[in-house]
């Protein structure tokens, strides 16, 4: 058996972003996965990378912050490792805000007429508030991919399919083996709770669809070239012509289950934005678990002398897996993180 420096648990857009930013910089990693990499919220996730979200939570906006200006040279150091595309567009958001859900809003954020938005986004049926946002977006499933397989060219290594039964001060136990490191990272995703010792990490339902047009893939100008924000709904357009739409905030446990009824009315509220929706068919529908905390933060930093946690990122995973990565991996390594975290403390619970 192979020895390890540090034994990262969970293969989403968190773990394998700290597991090939720990093996690049010379640590032996072996991520333990309970399914299959990349298949959990990563994979049910739209790919925005919200950092003008007026609703961001200020003490997160430093981490948000530093994490979007990474994205374009991780996308591009990753791609050349990996040699697989993550579909990284930067046309931007435009955003209908409900004035009394947000206390201000980000700087770089710009008001838009009606004639401004269908000005550039001909097809919107635009709504008041109307708020253009430089923001990017990527497909998350590409993403994670992408990771994995950049960081097993590194050499690193992947154990799934078993889920970890406990875990003690140098050892992380599955059904099949026994595993050993020096350092252990909880990066469970919305499983998180039940490691290391039990945190306050619980599982928060989103239901989302994809459309695609008729004819697809069209030989047309896309429908969509911007990501729409309302309230009720989201729209993230892909390079291929595919249309991302979300999503529910539900709790209830560890229920993946799709309810039709939601599903539709998703699509209702897609098409009173962007009528061309009623013209594409319904490519497929699926409901992932974001990692909820409390106060809506991730839970960053050390737990026990050989124990870590990255956990809990919500709805900003994405968003967040660059700099989580680079933090955690300060951490890890014993130097300085470049941004305070103690607002992210995962003792900050405690009494």
């Amino acid at each position: 058996m192979r020895s390890h420096d540090v034994i990262v648990i969970g293969a989403g857009v968190i773990g394998l972003s700290l597991a090939w930013k720990l093996q690049k910089s010379g640590l032996r990693v072996l991520v333990v996965e309970r399914g299959e990499p990349g298949r959990e919220a990563s994979y049910a996730a739209a790919g925005m990378i919200a950092v003008c979200d007026p609703h961001n939570d200020r003490l997160m906006q430093p981490l948000a912050e530093i994490s979007a200006a990474m994205y374009p040279e991780f996308v591009h150091e990753l791609e050349d490792e990996s040699q697989e595309k993550v579909d990284l567009r930067n046309e931007g958001v435009i955003t209908f805000l409900d004035p009394s859900s947000y206390s201000a809003l980000h700087p770089k954020s710009k008001a838009l007429t009606a004639e401004e938005v269908v000005t550039i986004e001909p097809g919107v049926v635009p709504r008041a508030n109307a708020y253009f946002l430089p923001e990017s977006w990527v497909d998350p499933r590409l993403l994670c991919s992408a990771l994995l397989r950049a960081f097993k060219h590194r050499g690193g290594d992947v154990a799934s399919g078993s889920p970890v039964l406990s875990v003690t001060d140098n050892e992380v136990r599955t059904e099949q083996t026994i595993y050993h490191a020096a350092a252990i990272v909880n990066c469970g995703g919305a499983w998180a709770g039940q490691l290391m010792p039990p945190n306050p990490t619980r599982p928060v339902k989103g239901q989302m669809l994809c459309v695609v047009p008729l004819a697809h893939p069209t030989p047309h100008p896309p429908v969509l070239r911007h990501v729409i924000r309302a309230t009720d709904v989201y729209l993230v357009p892909r390079s291929d012509g595919r249309i991302i739409i979300g999503s529910t905030l539900e709790e209830g446990g560890f229920d993946k289950q799709v309810n039709p009824d939601v599903i539709q009315q998703l699509r209702s509220s897609a098409e009173s934005i962007l009528p061309a929706v009623k013209d594409m068919r319904t490519h497929d529908a699926w409901a992932g678990l974001r990692p909820g905390t409390p106060d809506g933060r991730p839970l960053l930093g050390k737990l026990a002398p050989n124990h870590y946690i990255a956990a809990g990122h919500y709805r900003d995973g994405i968003l967040l897996a660059p700099a989580t990565a680079e933090v955690m991996a300060a951490l890890i390594e014993g130097r300085t993180p470049e941004i305070d975290l103690r607002p992210l403390a995962p003792n900050r619970f405690q009494r």
